[in-house]
């Protein structure tokens, strides 16, 4: 059996190494699960001072992405390039507005009750946002290339929207 790593390794392993991209699926983790010991100061996870993670715990440490996981193996067997057909969309992204359009038709079609999104704040300030229309949606289009702990917004989502099914966007180097 493997053994259980903690906070602790987190912290040894990912953030320290320079390799956390502050996804905040580890905050996020620990919220949910209503211990709440991990927050993002100075742009990186930390845990409350003199805070011992719970025995059975070490979640925050599972679900990283940032932690060694099996690789792809099979490669990709079609690629398409699409563009929204949405105007409105088209004059608020940054490309083809896909996602955009993915997060309006989610919440029209009642897919989705909520997106879970960033929107620009200004000065590389980004901030996460629950979006649960098609003007907030348009807010928060287009990427946001610096650190934004995206997966804080789950726990924001489900405790303080009751948002049970919820969109989740995001560049892959933060999810």
């Amino acid at each position: 059996m493997e053994e259980k790593k903690y906070f602790s390794d987190l912290n040894r392993e990912v953030i320290e190494t320079g390799k956390c991209t502050l996804c905040g699926g580890c905050v996020a983790t620990c919220k949910l699960l209503d211990v709440g010991y991990l927050s993002v100061s100075d742009e990186r996870p930390v845990i409350e001072e003199g805070v011992r993670c719970p025995a059975d715990c070490g979640y925050c440490y599972s679900q990283c992405p940032r932690v060694g996981k099996p690789t792809l193996t099979e490669g990709l067997e079609e690629i398409y390039e699409v563009v929204s057909k949405d105007d409105e969309i088209l004059n608020a992204c940054q490309d083809g507005g896909v996602v955009t359009s993915l997060l309006v038709y989610a919440l029209s079609d009642a897919v989705a009750e909520g997106c879970i999104t960033v929107v620009d704040k200004g000065d590389w300030r980004p901030e996460v946002q629950i979006a649960m229309d098609k003007p907030s949606v348009l807010k928060s289009a287009g990427s946001k290339y610096t650190p934004a702990a995206t997966l804080t917004g789950v726990p924001d989502a489900i405790m303080n929207y009751g948002l049970w099914s919820s969109a989740l966007v995001g560049t892959p180097c933060q999810m």
